[in-house]
């Protein structure tokens, strides 16, 4: 059974296209994963974005594993770079903190061009 998410992303015509790269070490570390390059699709509007999952994984990930991330990564959104290292954790003096901040507001530009007005209703759909 879906998710309430992929049922919403797959009433919005969104689809996946997960090329798988192998297993590798995710740029921020830890373990290795199982890496993907993955294509959103909806309309005339693709998106690419990277797409990392554990090894116990055997099968790649649905538009929905993918969407999930996005959008929590939004949570970036309206936010200054300080508010967000107090509601995450990081630390507003790390340089790598703060390139990881304007990746989640890179990734909530691109899940917002592909989800156009959908983009606060899907915020709140369960995966």
């Amino acid at each position: 059974m879906s998710s309430p998410l992929q049922q919403a992303l797959n009433a919005l015509n969104v689809t996946i296209k997960p090329i798988f790269l192998g297993v590798r070490t995710p740029p921020w570390g830890g373990p290795a994963m199982r890496a993907f390059d993955c294509t959103l699709t909806r309309g005339s509007v693709q998106i690419h974005m990277p797409f990392y999952q554990g090894t116990g994984h055997k099968q790649p990930p649905t538009a929905a594993d993918v969407v999930s991330c996005m959008l929590s990564d939004a949570s970036a959104l309206g936010l200054s770079f300080e508010e967000w290292c107090s509601d995450t954790g990081y630390d507003s003096d790390s340089r790598s903190a703060e390139r990881t901040y304007h990746a989640c507001i890179a990734s909530c530009k691109q899940i917002k061009a592909l989800l156009g007005g959908h983009f606060d209703m899907l915020r709140e759909q369960e995966h």
